[in-house]
């Protein structure tokens, strides 16, 4: 018999999902309890390739001694959400899997996405190797250019390639396809123009594609840069993070001419709070969270003057609740010269970072796997750079993130989900509740929780465990990850 169609293990009475089958090399995830498939999202299957990760040779020896204690609803509710390996630390086996897919990994444009009152164009690209549910990020190009300029002029395709994240790249249609980022309705939530048009072909991912509407990221350079403070000023409900390269402060250019030479040349001045009115009136009622924001400036621009880098510096840390004083100064950060300044919140997170291109024009460079970074689009727990990474245990890079802070007793807690109320339970991998906690409300569905848990018995703070999250009493999302001692 094809090995690959092995029993994984012997039929047994206990209620636990033990009994794991592959249908064949080209097949469906089964369940031998039940013979039925188990809930893979949409049509993906298993490839050529597919092969056990649990210590043995599936090839010679006999599959016998795997053991898979995690409660049903568990272990389903972890298929569901990694469909594209199920961790070996959790399940005692890992199933590398090749996603097939209809996409081609090339830059196609899209029409017809939705409300598009400025008329401009979207191109769209989706690497072969998506991700599950994956994130979106919007590439932004600058004055006289296009989406297909910015497409292959920077390096974010490859990185969509790499981690399997769905790249947006519009293209603007004024004259000079330079970006509105002056009008009021630009400036305005759900006031049409440019920033409309670019909702719409986000919410065309999102449901074309299964994409993650609580993970989109916006980046873009010179009038692309602009358009990105737009978005994340305009749309916080959209966008929960964005890099802008070399741009100006949201609002910086409102006014009646698509050309703000006072806002350019670096003259307009204000106070951290004017500048955060600003974005506040953008979307009056608006009590979510605000979206993060990554700033790159060259300081020989001479087309935004520099000046505009401390504006939107002010601007930002006013909005997310910041000190404008840096938390933390890093001197000749990525290059020789350059600066790089974090302003965080309370519990460590990086609310605004600011990177200074010492001795760079306009046409700055543009850093993107740092950009990819500070968005979380690597995998990497976004808002804790410049922590010692070493001390944080694993993470898994989707609706549920979770990792240790430096002192290794606090779980920090990343969850997108729908608005309401949220429980959390810490697990050991026999299924035992170790730690729980109670409700947790979110107006928007975004969950950011610092949590110390109180073990039910000793000697369970370190080691292999489940992070469950419940809504309404049913299980949403897990994660397995390390705790580190």
């Amino acid at each position: 018999m094809d090995p690959v169609r092995r029993l994984v293990e012997s039929p047994s009475t206990e209620p636990f999902a033990k009994h794991v089958r592959i249908a064949g090399r080209v097949g469906m995830l089964m369940d031998a309890w039940t013979a039925k498939p188990i809930g893979l999202p949409g049509s993906r299957r298993l490839t050529e390739g597919v092969h056990f990760r649990c210590g043995f040779d599936v090839n010679a020896a006999p599959a016998h001694d795997i053991r898979h204690r995690i409660p049903r609803d568990i272990f389903e509710g972890m298929l569901k959400s990694n469909s594209r390996m199920i961790p070996s630390r959790c399940v005692g086996i890992s199933l590398m899997m090749g996603l097939s897919s209809s996409w081609s990994a090339s830059l196609r444009q899209v029409v017809g996405f939705g409300n598009n009152p400025s008329g401009i164009k979207m191109h769209l690209y989706v690497p072969d190797k998506v991700a599950a549910h994956p994130p979106i990020l919007v590439g932004l190009h600058w004055c006289h250019g296009s989406g297909p300029a910015f497409h292959s002029g920077t390096g974010f395709a490859s990185l969509a390639d790499k981690y399997g994240f769905i790249a947006i790249y519009p293209s603007a249609n004024s004259g000079d396809s330079c970006w509105d980022v002056h009008s009021t309705a630009a400036l305005t939530h759900n006031g049409g123009s440019d920033p409309s048009g670019i909702v719409s072909m986000v919410r065309y991912v999102v449901k074309t594609y299964g994409a993650d509407s609580n993970r989109v990221f916006s980046t873009g350079h010179s009038s692309g840069g602009m358009m990105t403070n737009v978005l994340l000023g305009s749309y916080p409900d959209v966008f929960k993070a964005g890099a802008s390269f070399a741009g100006v402060p949201f609002s910086c250019f409102a006014g009646s001419g698509s050309w703000n030479g006072d806002c350019a040349g670096g003259k307009v001045s204000r106070s951290g709070v004017a500048w955060g009115d600003a974005v506040r009136a953008a979307y009056p009622g608006y009590a979510g969270s605000r979206p993060r924001v990554q700033l790159w400036h060259g300081t020989q621009d001479a087309i935004l003057d520099f000046r505009n880098f401390g504006e939107a510096i002010k601007q930002w840390t006013n909005v997310l609740g910041a000190s404008a004083t840096p938390s933390t100064t890093e001197n000749n950060a990525l290059q020789s010269g350059w600066i790089r300044t974090r302003y965080r919140n309370s519990e460590g997170g990086v609310l605004v970072e600011a990177i200074q291109e010492t001795g760079q024009p306009h046409n700055l460079r543009i850093m993107a796997d740092q950009a990819v970074a500070f968005l979380g689009l690597d995998g990497s727990p976004a808002g804790v750079q410049g922590a010692d990474q070493s001390s944080f245990g694993s993470l898994d890079n989707d609706r549920l993130r979770v990792f240790q802070d430096a002192s290794r007793s606090v779980l920090r807690i990343d969850f997108s989900g729908q608005p309401g109320d949220a429980t959390f339970e810490l697990r050991g991998l026999d299924g035992k509740l170790l730690a729980s906690l109670g409700s947790q409300h979110s107006l928007d569905g975004s969950f950011r929780v610092a949590w110390k848990p109180e073990m039910s018995e000793s000697g369970a703070s370190h080691g292999a465990r489940l992070l469950v999250v419940r809504m309404g009493g049913r299980m949403v999302e897990s994660r397995c990850f390390t705790m580190l001692e």
